[in-house]
């Protein structure tokens, strides 16, 4: 039998549509990170991820899912690749990034960056925080083995 690890995770920010730019709405994402076979996180460094995203105008409170890629050593970055339906009905990708600059840990640590798709065009741009202290610390109190 395997043994894995989940916790949650929660994002905060805004996102526009290419097509109005000045109008900035809330985006929120309420995530559950899973790593099901834990024998295999060092080598795979890829999370599972399911949960909601709430985006106002685009997408009420609708399920989300995908994966959650680690960087290792050399490539200090966290990407998330996201997939749920929109309000509309049509599928949508959000694609964002997170890389940690040395520098500036506790500043950079926090902010993901991203673009919503559809059908592989991008339609919206994505600014999303979390405190990293804060997350990390929350992360880790959530922590559960699973089976």
């Amino acid at each position: 039998m395997s043994v894995g690890l989940e916790t949650r995770h929660q994002l905060r920010g805004t996102y526009h549509l290419l097509s109005t730019p000045g109008q900035e709405r809330p985006l929120s994402l309420d995530l559950r990170l899973a790593a099901p076979e834990l024998h295999r996180l060092p080598l795979s460094r890829r999370l599972s991820v399911d949960g909601e995203v709430h985006a106002t105008g685009l997408a009420t409170q609708q399920p989300v899912k995908g994966t959650l890629e680690l960087g290792g050593l050399l490539d200090a970055r966290l990407v998330y690749d996201l997939s749920f339906e929109a309000d509309d009905g049509r599928p949508r990708r959000m694609h964002g990034e997170l890389e940690l600059e040395a520098r500036r840990l506790l500043g950079s640590a926090g902010r993901v960056s991203g673009s919503v798709f559809e059908n592989d065009v991008e339609v919206a741009r994505v600014l999303l925080f979390a405190e990293p202290l804060k997350t990390l610390g929350k992360m880790l109190l959530d922590l559960r083995l699973s089976r």
